[in-house]
């Protein structure tokens, strides 16, 4: 699968079907915030993101919103258990799993798309002046 055959909802749908949100470890409380989605990487290419293009924002409660630039995309609820993040996007009761890793205000995450091809989504925080 190219890059370049993703389209900016399979991209949030990439991300987002990933793990999802339990406030149960670590990663729980460095999760909440909004995040931009920067680069995708997988099947040997990489694709930047343009600034405030794609944005996901989870929430304390477990919930979380996507945004496509300012308009309001997907909702549904997430889960982590240590490094594993499940979303779930509403209406679905099984979720998406990827594997997770925070540093500072970069996360990545990893989720197998095709069978023994990963790929990385990076996202940086927003961060409110």
């Amino acid at each position: 699968m190219q890059l370049r055959t993703l389209t900016p909802l399979a991209l949030i749908a990439l991300l987002l079907m990933s793990p999802a949100l339990l406030l149960a470890d670590d990663h729980g409380h460095a999760i909440h915030g909004k995040w931009e989605m920067r680069k995708i990487e997988g099947g040997g290419e990489v694709e930047e993101i343009d600034p405030g293009m794609f944005i996901v924002e989870f929430m304390p409660d477990g919930t979380m919103k996507t945004y496509e630039g300012e308009e309001e995309g997907d909702s549904g609820r997430y889960k982590i258990e240590g490094d594993k993040l499940t979303v779930y996007l509403a209406g679905d009761e099984e979720g998406e799993e990827s594997t997770i890793k925070i540093e500072g205000d970069v996360m990545s995450v990893t989720q197998e798309i095709v069978p023994g091809e990963n790929f990385v989504v990076t996202l940086n925080r927003i961060v409110d002046n």
